[in-house]
């Protein structure tokens, strides 16, 4: 039985999203809801009720939260989400992301993709979150 969905490569061109991450099931890997997930909660250790079939977003609230934190406290966030097999992670805003904070270097797991921002655009971007 076939799966019907979005696949993640088609996510990325429908909104002209720039890749950070590709995982090695990116252009197979399909949204099969429409529901997002802001994985502000998860990032306090709640995953009751965590559905790991939607697209996780990280916002402003998030990315604020996020800076806050020591390097090891953002990757024990961020490792804690991801070990489930979520479709994608997507930083909105245009906001930058240290690569240490959101995966092991090397690492090859995961999709991540965020905004591309136009050459014109100076929008304000933490030095690392």
């Amino acid at each position: 039985m076939q799966e019907h969905g979005l696949k993640i490569s088609e996510l990325v061109t429908l909104f002209n999203l720039e890749v950070l991450n590709r995982g090695s099931d990116y252009d197979t890997a399909l949204l099969t809801i429409t529901d997002v997930n802001r994985p502000g909660l998860q990032f306090h250790s709640f995953y009751d009720y965590f559905d790991p079939r939607r697209l996780q977003v990280l916002g402003k609230a998030e990315i604020t939260y996020l800076k806050g934190l020591t390097t090891e406290q953002r990757r024990k966030c961020f490792d804690d989400l991801f070990l489930y097999d979520i479709p994608a992670l997507v930083i909105s805003r245009g906001w930058t992301a240290s690569r240490s904070a959101w995966r092991a270097p090397g690492s090859t797991s995961g999709r991540y993709c965020g905004p591309r921002r136009p050459p014109w655009s100076s929008p304000a971007t933490p030095s690392s979150i």
